[in-house]
């Protein structure tokens, strides 16, 4: 008697699941994050390095060394400084300067953040010119 009810079962009784209205949803919340979504550009820092050229007296008097130590310690002018230092020792010392330029000399274990703290300092002392040489040990 059970093996007759099996035998005559409606094909449409079956349990089957309607994939259209999910797929509707699916397609409307990726339009969504899709729409909703902001693209940002990736601030990066500009590094230019320091090509080793013949420069004449009067362009190195615009020059300034700063050196970038392997333990994070900044060093300008024989002196050992904290980098809310940087930014206003070089606003003084670019004061009657055409077009300051600042040298960094990086030690080759510095950490890449200070590198990053170091040029933001300079850049906050309005000096665009920065150019970065590898410290030869």
């Amino acid at each position: 008697m059970f093996k007759k009810a099996l035998r005559y079962r409606n094909p449409q009784a079956d349990g089957e699941v309607n994939m259209t209205p999910m797929l509707d949803i699916v397609f409307i919340m990726l339009i969504f994050f899709i729409v909703t979504t902001s693209f940002e550009q990736e601030a990066a820092v500009d590094i230019q390095p320091l090509r080793s050229s013949q420069t004449d007296a009067n362009e190195e008097s615009q020059v300034k060394s700063i050196e970038l130590l392997s333990n994070g310690l900044v060093e300008m002018d024989g002196q050992t400084l904290s980098m809310t230092q940087i930014a206003a020792r070089l606003g003084v010392w670019k004061i009657n300067k055409a077009q300051p330029a600042v040298v960094i000399v990086v030690s080759s274990e510095a950490p890449t953040h200070s590198l990053v703290a170091l040029n933001d300092q300079v850049r906050l002392a309005d000096i665009d010119n920065i150019k970065v040489a590898v410290a030869r040990n």
